[in-house]
């Protein structure tokens, strides 16, 4: 999450998908996207969630495959679903 405004946000989704079993991690400091994206990489996390003010303000999210490096835009109040169905089976750490 890029902005104060979006660490907001993407705070909210972290705990939503805590509640349904998913772990995840997040940046609360004002560290770069390439910065949060190597550590993502260090920690060989499946996917990311990028949110930025451009994606807030369209109302979008981008969700990154970290293995396959696709990318797709996913509605910002769908987040956690699509999130929730793409680790269901998915073993978690």
């Amino acid at each position: 999450a890029l902005g104060e405004t979006c660490r907001n946000m993407a705070f909210q989704w972290l705990c939503a998908l805590g509640r349904q079993g998913i772990y995840g991690e997040m940046e609360f400091s004002d560290k770069s996207l390439k910065s949060q994206m190597k550590r993502a990489g260090k920690l060989g996390v499946d996917y990311v969630v990028i949110a930025g003010e451009n994606e807030r303000e369209q109302g979008v999210a981008v969700l990154r495959n970290m293995i396959t490096k696709e990318q797709h835009t996913v509605a910002i109040a769908d987040i956690v679903d699509t999130i929730t169905s793409k680790l269901k089976g998915v073993k978690q750490c």
